[in-house]
């Protein structure tokens, strides 16, 4: 044993963990019966480079368990793309795991109830069992601290209780390597496996065998909200990858929630707005036109589509152009009001992240009969005769923004000015590169996002210049209203001195603005 235990040190060259890797694996050779003898002939076969002991072990796991091992692998992946879509942590858990292989008639089918803690300890042994043989030692489930403090509520133990993670950081690099996901995908035998689906059932799975207690708030009805941000995202991820919609899935959800999370969905909805706006807001296209193909577009309280064009809280700050067309597309007005708005002027006064998508929506909205000289966003402006109120034009608002010069500014003396649509567009870049794309800070600094952010800006005045010939087109007016003491309006019209057209000048200002948005970024 002694000369077993010196082999071993001597084959790792310093290399601590391959010795844990190959103990790991002469133990368990062990435990099943080989002897001293068995294990020093494994030893000397097993490679000394560390690529290539990964590859020995991926390749020493059961032919039975290739295929499981690879939707395990493929979840993984598919887990870590989410969590670089949040700003929180949110792990394939033990419950996750096993919940994974359930069928979707499995999940649909299974009773809403409450996991007790004798359940909880068999599906975290049985769940240790299966990583360690689907993966041949390159995962391991870790027991977490699922909260003292949290003893009456098994939602907590549920969702952080365990993790799933790789070995170590080498681990993960290897596997990421196309080659080697290539050879992952091979291995899975079931043709119909879908990573963001069968993560999208789990999760309903899973939430339907926990709850949060008696009185429970803050953390918990956070977590809540946590996993429901999963599911709209394995939804939407669902819809883009395979042309279908888990329409059934969320429905379950919606009834979950509804049932063992009543109070709790409450505060969600006053959280987080109201459950018909969450599925606009994360961009599922398809299951909104399915619901509206069976249940119309008539609703009580605000219609869809303006909660497609809402504020969201800061939740999800993109726009879905197609979401809103799709909507379009079911004969709902766009000039429709509620509570005295309409979903074009939300449009009009609610740009978020992307400002091409932006523009892609008030295109759509036009082209679906929005109308072109709506009096919109009214503002106070104090003056000394009293309180005044502003109404504007849709070209109006659209001509001030994109080419107003007047809050442009220099982000240094040798640079050009920078104005306010392409300062956004640039943030907007730096937070989709760093963020979505996972792209390090540096990257900021090179002339690839230089080339990227040149190319943004030509495309989004080229966008604009055509949304500005449409509306035209349509006999749209720069007009601008305003009310006086007694509430009576009157049509101010332009003000030819504010409005120089800009659209054929940023083409030749993008060098100086991308410099000078760097030297911003640097600041």
């Amino acid at each position: 044993m002694r000369g077993l235990i010196d082999d071993t040190v001597a084959s790792a060259e310093g290399v601590f963990l391959w010795v844990k890797l190959v103990v790991n694996s002469l133990v368990e050779m062990l435990q099943n019966g080989d002897t001293v003898q068995d294990l020093q002939r494994e030893l000397l076969s097993l490679p000394s480079d560390l690529e290539r002991l990964f590859e020995h072990m991926l390749d020493s796991i059961p032919a039975e368990y290739k295929s499981h091992a690879s939707r395990i692998f493929q979840l993984l992946r598919f887990q870590v793309r989410l969590e670089q879509q949040t700003y929180r942590y949110f792990g394939c858990t033990a419950q996750m795991l096993l919940y994974a292989e359930f069928s979707e008639s499995d999940v649909l089918g299974a009773e809403i109830t409450t996991s007790s803690h004798q359940e909880l300890e068999e599906i975290y042994s049985l769940a240790s069992r299966q990583v360690k043989s689907r993966s041949a030692g390159l995962l391991e489930l870790q027991l977490r601290d699922s909260g003292k403090d949290h003893l009456d509520s098994t939602f907590v133990q549920v969702w952080i209780g365990s993790e799933i993670t790789y070995l170590h950081r080498s681990v993960t690099d290897y596997l990421a390597k196309e080659e080697m996901l290539t050879k992952i995908l091979a291995q899975n035998t079931d043709t119909t496996f879908s990573a963001s689906r069968t993560w999208l059932r789990s999760l309903v799975m899973s939430i339907k065998r926990s709850d949060l207690g008696i009185g429970t708030w803050g953390r918990e009805v956070n977590m809540l909200w946590d996993v429901v941000e999963d599911a709209l995202k394995a939804s939407r991820s669902t819809e883009s990858t395979t042309g279908t919609s888990p329409v059934a899935l969320l429905n379950e959800l919606d009834r979950t929630l509804s049932t063992q999370f009543d109070s709790q969905r409450h505060n969600l909805s006053r959280l987080h707005g109201a459950p018909a706006s969450w599925k606009t807001w994360y961009g599922l296209e398809l299951y909104v036109t399915e619901k509206m193909k069976r249940n119309g577009t008539s609703k009580e309280g605000r219609p869809l589509l303006q909660y497609a064009l809402l504020e969201n809280h800061g939740l999800n700050n993109f726009f879905w152009p197609e979401v809103v067309c799709a909507i379009l597309q079911q004969g709902v007005n766009p000039n429709e009001e509620f509570n005295g708005e309409s979903a074009w002027k939300l449009a009009l006064d609610q740009q978020r992240f992307g400002l091409r998508q932006w523009i892609k929506i008030l295109e759509t909205l036009l082209l679906h009969g929005a109308d072109p000289d709506a009096p919109t966003r009214a503002k106070p402006d104090k003056t000394e005769r009293g309180s005044r109120a502003y109404l504007y034009s849709p070209l109006h608002i659209l001509t001030d923004f994109f080419e107003d010069t007047s809050h442009s500014y220099k982000a240094s003396p040798s640079e050009g000015r920078i104005n306010q649509p392409e300062e956004e567009l640039q943030d907007d870049l730096m937070t989709w590169q760093t963020f979505y794309n996972d792209k390090p800070e540096s990257f900021l600094e090179t002339e690839e996002f230089d080339s990227i952010v040149k190319d943004e800006i030509a495309k989004m005045y080229r966008d604009w210049a055509a949304l500005k010939k449409l509306l035209l087109s349509k006999g749209a007016k720069d007009i601008t209203w305003v009310s006086d003491d007694r509430g009576h309006w009157t049509k101010v019209g332009k003000k030819e001195s504010k409005f120089k057209s800009m659209v054929s000048k940023p083409l030749k200002r993008i060098e100086t603005h991308v410099l000078g948005m760097r030297q911003k970024f640097k600041g």
